[in-house]
């Protein structure tokens, strides 16, 4: 099997080489793959048989450009998500605010955002430890 890279999932392959090495079918199943509720599913809305589907998915360079459409879809929803934030925040702030609601509505509310701030305390603190490994790694392999 290839080697993996940060950039598009096969070591020595760019995006723009895997995209353009794939035919247009591989290309068809792909967007199927990242909107079919199922590999079968995906096979028939790209019009290719189920088996040759298969068969692709375990092609390095098939298995490549599925990854980096798959990263660029997360990638979408990301920003959309953010772009979301402020008015999902501003309706945990009135719900909590809101006196009116029942107890276990506002209850749900507060215990949402602690588990939020929980989880972000978490990532930040993995995101900062992972950058001082990476530091030191990389440091040490510059210096060699």
């Amino acid at each position: 099997m290839a080697e993996r890279n940060a950039g598009n999932g096969v070591k020595g392959m760019n995006s723009a080489q895997t995209a353009r090495d794939l035919a247009p079918k591989k290309a068809q199943a792909i967007a199927a793959l990242l909107s079919a509720p199922s590999v079968d599913k995906a096979a028939e809305v790209a019009g290719v048989s189920k088996r040759t589907l298969w068969r692709w998915l375990r092609e390095d360079a098939f298995k490549a450009e599925l990854i980096r459409a798959e990263g660029e879809a997360i990638a979408d929803a990301t920003r959309r998500l953010v772009g979301l934030q402020g008015a999902a925040l501003a309706v945990v702030e009135e719900t909590l605010a809101d006196r009116f609601q029942p107890s276990a509505v506002r209850l749900q509310a507060a215990k949402l955002v602690f588990d939020v701030l929980m989880k972000l305390r978490s990532l930040n603190a993995l995101e900062e430890r992972l950058a001082r490994l990476e530091a030191l790694y990389y440091g040490d392999k510059q210096d060699t």
